[in-house]
């Protein structure tokens, strides 16, 4: 049987706003001393408890000097100038003491490599082991801080966002209504993007559980939250090192308090289920005969004489007649007989139309690249000149620059989002039309497909509407019949409780109360 282990991945912003400095950070997590040029004070956390092991991960581009931690920190201070400045990402997550400190150590470097030096990330990490908590488990855990600025292939700082403008067919800015070019701002990298977190917590998740496999422990963390994963737990909150600190002088706190507090019902919560899934098993085991299921051409009947009851014109007799004939040919050519034979034939047939729709939906999707990259091809085509001008000067280049600014801009910015075979294709928009004309036929072919399959589902939801009124699942005017729910019950039970104490007399108040 696989049991989960405690999974811990967060992500947080060192920033300016809320009085926090990047090198007071990496000083604190390397339990080192380093001095802050912004601040001009240095901040020694060299007697700090717990360091393990530290390092700065670079890419390839970086330059050798920012490996020297005091040397990134303060020229990460310096290139942010405004005071509430957000500078660097920093993520804490939890090791697994089932592995060596080297496994530890070593799974972390990869980890880190493959997912954030990859994308260009520069990566200061630090190793703690503090001293074990009140419950006696160890808590080894990553400090990771990342710039949040990225840095450029050339060695210096990038931007965290850039303008995307919208130009017209002709390849001109767009303006609002008070002469303002009207622009998007755009990220220009993906790392606080929620996605990208979700993937990071899934790689650290996935890395962690192949070191238990190839160790031979049936133990897995995951990912998902716990509502995701099924399980009806509590979640911890998060402490972080001024309450532990406190809580291993022996002071209690109230995040402390809490957290004891869910581990104890966390553990009761699991002998509760356990006990639930024996329980289960044993009556799956007793294999009881499963009811006769009713013949669905027996519903259909059942509700069109109930509803021809109510029809007192021939009109409305005839058309149900016609309705209840046309229900039946229907069921007897898709060969349905049972309830289930239909609520099959709708799952499958819905799972056919989600997946034409979706595939539909990435061709259209396609087309709609396509024609933005004609509006990038026009841009840089009819700013080609200017551009390639200014790429060409080997003097002048600034004054050049300031003359011909929009269209050098234009230039640049349609360049950099255009493949190399389309910049060099001289018939780039007959190949970009063929390419739209052949997804356009694709979707027209998938409309061709999905249509079908959509009047057959709206006919097999009518007659499972008819077939529900007819068991009782609903009324007929399409209101559903539920049980009531044991929370339900809970609070009406409550809410009579309350009623009841409300009315119960009150109790005398004591000679002691009077005198106060």
């Amino acid at each position: 049987m696989i049991s989960l282990a405690d999974f811990h991945f967060q992500v947080t912003q060192i920033k300016r706003s809320a009085g926090q400095s990047a090198i007071a950070s990496a000083a604190y997590r390397a339990c080192e001393k380093l001095y802050s040029e912004y601040y001009n004070e240095t901040n020694d956390y060299t007697n700090k408890q717990g360091l393990v092991h530290s390092e700065i991960m670079l890419p390839d581009f970086v330059p050798k000097e920012f490996g020297d931690r005091e040397y990134l920190w303060n020229s990460v201070e310096k290139n942010e100038k405004r005071k509430d400045a957000q500078l660097a990402y920093s993520f804490d997550f939890a090791l697994m003491n089932e592995f060596t400190i080297e496994e530890n150590i070593n799974i972390a470097r990869r980890f880190i490599s493959e997912n954030f030096v990859s994308k260009g990330m520069i990566c200061d990490w630090a190793f703690h082991l503090p001293d074990k908590g009140d419950d006696g488990i160890p808590n080894p855990h990553i400090h990771l801080m990342c710039p949040i600025r990225p840095m450029n292939e050339d060695g210096t700082w990038g931007a965290k966002q850039m303008n995307v403008y919208h130009f017209d067919e002709n390849g001109e800015v767009l303006r609002d209504d008070n002469g303002r070019k009207k622009y998007d701002s755009v990220k220009t990298t993906d790392w606080s993007d929620p996605e990208t977190l979700v993937a990071w917590r899934r790689a650290w998740a996935e890395i962690n559980n192949d070191m238990f496999k190839s160790k031979g422990l049936n133990i897995r963390i995951s990912a998902e939250s716990l509502e995701a994963q099924g399980l009806d737990l509590i979640p911890t909150i998060h402490e972080g090192p001024a309450v532990r600190e406190m809580e291993k002088r022996g002071i209690v706190t109230e995040k402390g308090e809490f957290n004891r507090r869910v581990r104890r019902t966390n553990a009761l919560l699991k002998i509760i289920r356990d006990c639930f899934s024996e329980l289960f098993e044993w009556i799956k085991s007793l294999k009881d005969k499963p009811p006769k299921e009713p013949n669905i051409l027996k519903l259909i009947t059942d509700y069109y004489t109930e509803r021809g009851k109510n029809s007192y014109t021939q009109n409305l007799k005839a058309e149900n007649l016609k309705k209840f004939a046309e229900s039946v040919a229907y069921l007897q050519n898709k060969n349905i007989r049972f309830v289930a034979d239909l609520e099959a034939e709708i799952k499958s047939l819905q799972e056919e139309y989600n997946s034409g729709t979706a595939k539909r939906k990435e061709v259209r999707d396609k087309i709609s690249e396509l024609n933005k990259m004609k509006g990038r091809l026009k841009t840089y085509h009819t700013n080609k000149a200017v551009g390639e001008k200014y790429e060409s000067k080997a003097f002048g280049r600034d004054g050049y620059y300031a003359k011909h600014k929009t269209e050098i801009d234009k230039y640049f910015g349609a360049k950099k989002h255009i493949p190399e075979e389309l910049l060099a294709d001289e018939n780039w928009e007959k190949t970009l039309d063929k390419q739209i004309a052949t997804l356009t036929a694709e979707v027209e072919s998938y409309n061709s497909q999905i249509e079908p399959i959509k009047n057959d589902l709206d006919a097999l939801r009518k007659i499972k509407w008819c077939v529900d009124v007819a068991t009782g699942a609903v009324n007929p005017d399409g209101e559903k019949k539920e049980r009531e729910s044991i929370e339900e019950k809970l609070k009406r039970n409550k809410a009579k409780a309350d009623i009841l104490n409300a009315q119960r007399p009150k109790k005398p108040p004591t000679r002691g109360e009077l005198e106060r």
